[in-house]
């Protein structure tokens, strides 16, 4: 399986890793594709697709990201100015897009046929 990464407005600021993984889950065997991003500019979020050009995703997906305001941010006991969030993401076929916020890591978890 391979993808292409498209619409990227600086490759220099983006860097992206792949990797396919098997799931085991109770009975089932699972594909998931695990899609990380750092963007590294400190201002411009950055669009891109992600495209497989064999295969297709399938229904529901995964996103987990790390953002900060500033460069310097740091977590301390009484504030999280460092925060993960986490949230679904629904897609059909061939194609997602996403947008990927300023100075920030992505985590792309997403099932596969």
């Amino acid at each position: 399986m391979f993808m292409v990464f498209d619409q990227i407005s600086s490759v220099d600021d983006l860097i992206v890793v792949l990797k396919l993984v098997d799931t085991v889950t109770g009975e089932y065997t699972t594909k998931t594709l695990i899609v990380n991003v750092v963007n590294r500019s400190e201002t411009n979020a950055m669009a891109a697709n992600v495209i497989l050009q064999s295969g297709e995703f399938t229904g529901k997906g995964t996103i987990k990201q790390i953002k900060a305001e500033s460069l310097t941010s740091t977590n301390s006991r009484t504030l999280e100015a460092v925060a993960i969030t986490g949230k679904d993401i629904e897609f059909q076929g061939s194609k997602i897009s996403y947008n990927f916020p300023a100075h920030s890591f992505t985590q792309m978890l997403i099932p596969v046929r």
